[in-house]
């Protein structure tokens, strides 16, 4: 016997001594498994199915590929039921060596965790707020929902300037500490507990009494009672501010989505960058993102530590110990307990799709659009506002006409908010704006999302306008020589236009045989009767600023029995009801610009309703300064539309990006036109010089 022992410790001394219980320079792996197996017991079905297939999705989008072993998931059902999950788990375990769990709720973790403990099997809590009183039975359990004091102290800065508060709860320990928790987290607001039966289909009778003194927000708790509550809340066509949690909130866009525009929602930051979200496959629309993001984290992270441990359970849990993880939802971190800690935000729903804002805040009754008339006369202004105010008539109620907005009452992505505008000055003090107009009476006129920004154009051009006349004076020149001479009236003096017409005269070979204006004559009358002594029956362009000048113009023309070989006319003071209505007959002919087509209106039903409701509320038809202010204010709100937000930037991209069509709010093209007055309208149709 004892040379037995002798020989033995000869033995293991040659052999380099007792082996330590892991190498110190390198991490310890036993032998890898065949298959690694990985068990998820989630509640499919009953009442939280719903959270059940958010989990699976991210479950199976989590789990990794191994190269050089094979992990194979299982996923079973609990129906919410922690002794059935219990028993999922005691099946598995007898049939298979499972090397890591991921389970579903607070009370299955509890109901699982004696046989985990035994068995030192890594496990997952996902969707398990409550933490145990005692750790001895979860020491290989890793905590992956963030907790409720997360959720508080997110919440909280964003309710700091609320004063009166509804906190509606299912009648729960769960909900009275959260309720317990905003409001030791905000200490002097009025916080109304209010709880509710899950059980309950209506809870008309549960608010009526918040109806009567309304808080300034409610806050709801819950998941599938969501849509009901805030059905209830919304019966009197209220549209108070509302706050839910994440799973409440894909209730309600699922059940009722029409109930869910500007709701805010509280939910667990995401990366939005993270592939579960930028990839081609995304999460599938009524899935919670934060829950899927939640079990992705858990998947990924388990199946990859199971796969490099190969099955080791101290390697596994090991690695969660005060460890910072970033992953589907952002930045988060573990603590010694292996609990996991981050960060929520508050998302608006806006246009059944939810971002995240930066304030709680009730949604907007009234956005505003501001219009620089350069300081322009009352009378220019007057006939903006014919035009303008049919456009606020289209967009604030339902007209049922075939144009943006038409068909809603207020602006649909901003939460039905109506459109109100300001002349020549800012929007009231905190307003939000989405457009700025500049209209001028020159004819000009831009739309753009914000003053100083590039503006698209909807107004005339007046270079394609003098050119255009000029293109109409040469198919008649060379059997008309007295064509080849015009004259130029400008009152009071002239104006940016007869520059532009100058040098296109020039340019085309025309002469300028007189040009007058009153400030040099001293009235209307000399300048008339010199132009029609130096030039009798040459073509004339005018220039005026005012409807009145240009009447005294028209009857001065007629006094002297003046009759040049053509009138053209500069400036919109022309194509105002004023000077029509009160030339009548002796106007017939004159020539003016334009970007709207008097055709247009028995060519376009939307154009025709557009022009009847004119007629009805103002007692005139569309006129070029009315189509344009009309255009502007219909572009920046269906271009606010589009973009979904107020930002004049992204404005302004959706505005380069529309078309001059009806469909973008337009009644016109944008190409300037030659416009003849005949019978008391300008027409574009048989534009001739007179005889």
């Amino acid at each position: 016997m004892i040379m037995i022992l002798v020989l033995v410790l000869a033995g293991i001394i040659l052999t380099g001594g007792v082996p330590d219980e892991k190498p110190e320079t390198e991490e310890y792996h036993p032998l890898p498994p065949e298959q690694l197996n990985l068990l998820a017991i989630i509640p499919l079905s009953g009442e939280g199915s719903a959270v059940g297939l958010a989990q699976q999705y991210g479950i199976e989008r989590g789990v990794i590929v191994a190269n050089d072993h094979s992990i194979k998931l299982f996923i079973e059902d609990s129906a919410g039921d922690p002794d059935l999950a219990g028993e999922i788990l005691k099946y598995y375990q007898q049939s298979y060596d499972i090397h890591a769990i991921i389970i579903s709720g607070c009370e299955s973790v509890k109901a699982v965790a004696p046989d985990v403990a035994r068995s030192r099997i890594p496990t997952a809590a996902i969707g398990a707020l409550d933490r145990p009183a005692s750790y001895d039975f979860f020491d290989t359990v890793i905590w992956f929902t963030m907790p409720v004091a997360d959720e508080i102290q997110t919440l909280t800065p964003f309710l700091k300037g609320y004063s009166d508060i509804a906190f509606i709860y299912p009648e729960t320990g769960e909900g009275r500490e959260r309720g317990d928790m905003i409001q030791s987290s905000l200490p002097g607001t009025r916080l109304r507990m209010i709880p509710y039966d899950p059980e309950d289909e209506e809870y008309i009778l549960l608010i009526r009494p918040l109806q009567t003194r309304p808080p300034e927000i409610f806050i709801i708790y819950g998941d599938e009672s969501v849509p009901a509550i805030i059905s209830a809340i919304r019966s009197r066509g209220a549209n108070p501010i509302i706050l839910v949690w994440e799973d409440g909130g894909e209730s309600l866009l699922q059940e009722a989505p029409h109930l869910a525009e500007g709701l805010f929602i509280l939910a667990p930051a995401t990366a939005r960058d993270h592939p579960l979200f930028s990839d081609d496959d995304g999460v599938p629309s009524g899935m919670p993102a934060g829950i899927v993001a939640e079990a992705f984290d858990a998947a990924y992270t388990l199946s990859s530590r199971i796969s490099f441990c190969m099955g080791d359970s101290e390697c596994v849990t090991g690695w969660y110990w005060n460890r910072p993880y970033e992953g589907a939802r952002g930045q988060i971190h573990f603590n010694e307990k292996r609990e996991v800690s981050g960060t929520y935000e508050i998302r608006q729903i806006r246009m059944g799709r939810s971002e995240r804002v930066e304030e709680i805040a009730a949604p907007p009754r009234t956005v505003y659009i501001t219009i620089d008339t350069g300081g322009s006369p009352g009378w220019f202004i007057d006939e903006v506002k014919r035009g303008v105010g049919v456009a606020l008539n289209l967009i604030n109620t339902e007209t049922m006409i075939a144009l943006p907005l038409g068909m809603n009452s207020g602006i649909p992505s901003f939460f039905d908010a109506h459109v109100a505008v300001v002349y020549d000055t800012r929007a009231p003090r905190g307003a939000i704006v989405i457009g700025h107009i500049e209209i001028t009476p020159d004819g000009r006129g831009s739309v753009s999302g914000g003053a100083g920004l590039p503006g698209r154009d909807i107004g005339m051009c007046n270079e394609a306008y003098i050119t255009r006349c000029f293109d109409l004076l040469d198919t008649h020149v060379q059997e008309r020589e007295e064509l080849q001479s015009i004259s130029i009236l400008s009152i009071p003096e002239d104006g940016e236009s007869v520059d532009t017409l100058r040098k296109i005269a020039a340019s085309r070979g025309y002469t300028i045989n007189t040009r007058v204006n009153t400030t040099d004559t001293g009235s209307i009358r000399e300048a008339i009767e010199t132009i029609q002594e130096n030039n009798p029956k040459g073509p004339l362009f005018i220039y005026v600023s005012s409807p009145q000048e240009a009447i005294d113009v028209q009857y001065g023309i007629r006094n002297a029995g003046y009759t040049p070989g053509a009138i053209f006319t500069m400036g919109d003071a022309w194509k105002t009801g004023e000077f029509i209505r009160r030339t009548g007959v002796m106007s017939g002919g004159i020539m003016a610009g334009s970007v709207f087509r008097r055709e247009s209106i028995t060519e376009n039903q939307a154009i025709r309703d557009v022009n009847s409701l004119m007629v009805r509320t103002t007692g005139r038809e569309i006129c070029d300064i009315s189509a344009r202010a009309f255009t502007g204010v219909l572009m920046a709100a269906d271009a606010a539309e589009r973009a979904g937000k107020s930002d004049p930037v992204s404005i302004s991209y959706a505005l380069e990006t529309s078309d001059m069509t009806t469909e973008y709010g337009a009644l016109y093209e944008g190409t300037t036109y030659i416009v003849q007055l005949k019978d008391g309208v300008y027409r574009t149709a048989t534009v001739q010089l007179p005889q």
